[in-house]
């Protein structure tokens, strides 16, 4: 849709579109409403936005979407800089065309009153459920990115592979598993897996590739267990860049 005039938001949204204000308040508050003006692109909240002649606007409204249940996101610790979050199998780190309303930065920017920078860094995958690193200013997600690349943060992994692993071994050259449990039933691993380099894809890749996927993957493994990926970031571990102090999240007591 494209304004011809000057006009307010949801006056213009409401003469073109066949839904109600609540309705279009709804899908812009869930960030599915966006506001195309010359060459940039930007989520359009405010209901009572102006509108200039020429500006468009593109409206991704899924009534079953914006009506589902708030995903849980936990705060794990806050330490100023940065802060630490158990985010829930199935959210994103951030939002898509259809919204961002049940976005990990979105619901961290909203929990700290909108007065906090949020940047997440070395994200999850939107199945995988598990520890997140999320920074508040420019010079905290450049240190904790320095740690990251030195391989000096250490990421935290329970999964389950098929088939029975050696005790112990390497995945990559970043990556080492201890196993802590064999599952008669499924011919299944229990893995505690402990990473300093990347992000849990390539794990994924490679344990497929050793004849070991991960249960559930049906990116690189078989269509077995369907239910969700077996896979968890379930701690972090690095010194923290402003204290000098070892700092440890979640459970790093299953490393191999």
């Amino acid at each position: 849709m494209t304004s011809e005039d000057w006009s307010q938001a949801i006056l213009f949204l409401d003469e073109h579109l066949p839904l109600s204000k609540s309705r279009i308040k709804s899908a812009m508050n869930a960030g599915a409403v966006w506001l195309l003006r010359g060459a940039s692109q930007e989520r359009l909240r405010r209901a009572k936005a102006e509108l200039l002649p020429g500006d468009r606007v593109a409206v991704f409204y899924n009534e079953a979407l914006i009506q589902m249940p708030l995903l849980g996101l936990e705060l794990v610790a806050d330490r100023t800089h940065y802060s630490l979050w158990q985010k829930p199998e199935g959210m994103m780190s951030e939002g898509d065309e259809w919204g961002d309303w049940q976005a990990l930065d979105r619901q961290v920017w909203l929990h700290f009153e909108r007065q906090r920078e949020v940047l997440v860094l070395f994200a999850l995958a939107q199945e995988v459920g598990g520890i997140v690193l999320v920074a508040h200013n420019r010079r905290a997600a450049a240190d904790l990115s320095a740690l990251e690349e030195a391989g000096k943060i250490t990421r935290h992994y329970r999964l389950e592979v098929l088939g029975e692993t050696p005790p112990s071994g390497s995945i990559n050259e970043h990556s080492e598993y201890r196993r802590i449990d064999y599952l008669t039933a499924l011919n299944a691993s229990v893995l505690a897996v402990q990473s300093t380099r990347g992000t849990e894809d390539p794990l994924r890749e490679r344990l497929a590739a050793m004849g070991h996927p991960v249960l559930g993957d049906d990116v690189y493994g078989r269509q077995d267990y369907r239910d969700h990926l077996h896979l968890k970031g379930v701690g972090l571990a690095f010194t923290c860049p402003f204290s000098g102090e070892s700092v440890h999240f979640g459970r790093t007591d299953d490393a191999a």
